[in-house]
């Protein structure tokens, strides 16, 4: 959907009939001979959306996949409905081709741990400030998914809440050197005492 695909470069899934569709890339209009060299260049897509965040706003520092912000919100679109759906469908699919166990790990974004990076990210689009944030809405969806299938989730929101370390990196919101190494010993843990995991 136009709401959730904002990347050129990559396919993205659909649910037909309850099954699932992959929507091939289509070349974008109005690139031209730019196009190819566009699609493998990383540093020419860098150099893109630098040149995008500097461009669209005064102090030269917006979030370009604003869209992800609305996975927070109290109540979804048809859209957030239906990626729910075909996310389920994915792990579903999933499951079934590996004929194993697999563990979902799921991590929070900053916006959620730090509430001056969230209060950063509503207040820099105008449309931002009408999304009803509930900050465990993606967890809560999530783990009802886990539940109905009967996959292993396990969620380390709470653990990123309590720690008292900055985490992530101020400037593209991944982890820093604190948050891989908190990430690891979390994952070692959940890991190590999963008695499916012999």
């Amino acid at each position: 959907t136009d709401k959730l695909d904002k990347s050129i470069s990559q396919p993205y899934f659909g649910l037909q009939n309850g099954d699932i569709t992959v929507k091939p890339f289509e070349e974008q209009k109005g690139h031209g001979l730019l196009m190819p060299i566009y699609m493998k260049s990383r540093l020419l897509q860098l150099l893109w959306k630098n040149y995008l965040k500097l461009t669209s706003s005064p102090n030269g520092f917006i979030d370009i996949t604003k869209s992800d912000y609305y996975v927070y919100s109290k109540d979804y679109d048809q859209t957030w409905n239906e990626a729910w759906e075909i996310e389920e469908k994915l792990l579903i699919d999933f499951k079934k081709a590996v004929s194993s166990d697999f563990l979902i790990f799921s991590f929070p974004a900053r916006e959620v741990v730090y509430p001056q990076w969230r209060e950063e990210a509503l207040n820099s689009q105008p449309e931002y400030k009408k999304i009803n944030w509930v900050n465990e809405k993606p967890q809560e969806l999530l783990n009802n998914l886990c539940n109905k299938n009967d996959l292993t989730c396990v969620h380390s929101y709470k653990d990123f809440l309590q720690n008292n370390q900055t985490l992530y990196y101020k400037y593209n919101g991944h982890w820093n050197e604190n948050g891989h190494e908190f990430v690891a010993d979390l994952l070692f843990k959940a890991i190590s005492t999963k008695s499916y995991l012999k």
